[in-house]
């Protein structure tokens, strides 16, 4: 899905179920378009529904949501993507 987005970029390989990942809407700031990532992380984490951390990757904040969890589903991913999205809309607005 991230793939996919013209909205978020991939920040490293995924050959486990860790993914490292961030919103990359057409911010010119690097410090902002960080600041805008720890903002979505924030409110994704505020819902209690998922939980993301994060870490420095080339020096940009990167988001980071483990899948390991052996009840998961595709329709809990989805969810996630869901939220990730919408918490990025609600970000963009209050720029």
């Amino acid at each position: 899905m991230v793939e996919q987005s013209n909205d978020w970029e991939l920040m490293a390989p995924t050959p486990f179920a860790l993914v490292c990942f961030r919103a990359c809407p057409a911010v010119e700031d690097d410090a902002r378009l960080d600041a805008l990532n720890e903002e979505i992380m924030h409110g994704v984490n505020a819902t209690g529904k998922a939980l993301l951390s994060h870490t420095k990757l080339n020096d940009r904040l990167t988001l980071r949501l483990s899948i390991g969890n052996i009840r998961t589903t595709e329709k809990h991913v989805q969810q996630v993507w869901q939220l990730l999205n919408e918490q990025l809309k609600i970000c963009n607005a209050n720029c």
